[in-house]
């Protein structure tokens, strides 16, 4: 009989431990942008006494190890590296974190126990929330009620160098506090209720969210700074959960009826905005010596260095920017 090393029980430079955990939760990562490879595929995993930890493919051996790894499976896995804990965005809160490589071994596991746990959490208040503005050090979780869904809309974005799609979502916690959360992407056009809510019994959805961060913009038409929920690839939900947390909420709004509003335009709708030009870069000699009917409807792009001003003497041109 393999004597299986609890997860808690693993150190940097072990060996010869062999772990039997479930897969929680499995995601790409692919940086900024979707559309680039991937650089990592990640998951968290739990051994059979609910201890968690966060572990590695690297994108050198995703296609040998990732399509053995599913989400719900119980597997068998020796030969991998424990590493210390990366900076910024830790799923889950442990010491260590598994980092897989070309020997690491995974295999199903027979009969496993039935005392791995279904769901990896560690619940935020609505009211901490603003207390992780800003830190990245570990990703958030949420429960609350869901009263507003927004179809997804596209937008261009400077970062993601195209377009990329987001998905508003109002949550309320138990106290009637109200937060946005807002999918990107993948985790944006996923998202449904439609096999969960019935708009004829309006029943409450209580949602768990995983993976999440907490982030602001600066609207301008309120002149003021919005804080807002961010979920992206390491983003999770489940529906009315089985946790001991979500019971204060089914008893709270037993028999009520909680209408989720629907807005905006659906995505096929939306007229995705083109990026803007890219606009040639001339010196400025080339400039001078150009026929002024040669230039392009978006004009060249030239940098200068103001040698000295007169003080004097006013100068202007209508067409700098």
């Amino acid at each position: 009989m393999v004597d299986y090393t609890m997860l808690p029980d693993l150190r940097p430079r072990d060996r010869q431990s062999v772990i039997r955990v479930r897969v929680i939760r499995k995601w790409e990562f692919h940086g900024k942008n979707e559309n680039d490879p991937i650089q990592h595929i990640d998951l968290v995993v739990a051994d059979e006494k609910g201890n968690v930890m966060y572990a590695e493919i690297p994108a050198a051996h995703i296609e040998r190890h990732a399509h053995k790894l599913e989400e719900n499976g119980t597997y068998i896995i020796k030969h991998f590296k424990v590493a210390n804990l990366k900076n910024a965005y830790r799923p889950v809160h442990a010491s260590y974190m598994l980092e897989f490589n070309y020997w690491t071994e995974i295999k199903p596991a027979i009969n496993p126990p039935e005392t791995f746990p279904r769901y990896v959490y560690r619940l935020i208040e609505f009211n901490q929330l603003y207390e992780h503005l800003g830190d990245h050090t570990y990703f958030l979780d949420v429960l609350a009620i869901i009263t507003e869904v927004a179809e997804p809309v596209c937008m261009y974005s400077s970062t993601n160098e195209g377009t990329t799609i987001s998905r508003n979502v109002m949550l309320q916690d138990i106290n009637g506090n109200e937060m946005k959360l807002t999918l990107w992407g993948t985790r944006a056009q996923e998202f449904s209720i439609d096999n969960v809510y019935n708009a004829n019994d309006a029943k409450p959805i209580v949602t768990l969210f995983v993976g999440c961060l907490m982030r602001s913009f600066f609207n301008s038409a309120i002149s003021a700074s919005e804080h807002y929920l961010s979920g992206s690839s390491a983003c999770k939900w489940y529906f009315n959960p089985e946790i001991p947390e979500a019971e204060p909420f089914y008893t709270r709004f037993k028999g009520q009826r909680i209408e989720i509003k629907r807005s905006d335009t659906p995505t096929q709708l939306v007229v995705q905005p083109a990026p803007p030009p890219i606009v040639q870069t001339k010196t400025l000699r080339e400039l001078m010596i150009m026929h002024p009917f040669d230039f392009p409807a978006n004009g060249y792009q030239c940098t200068v260095t103001i040698s000295r001003l007169i003080p004097s003497t006013f100068w202007w041109y209508p067409g700098c920017r």
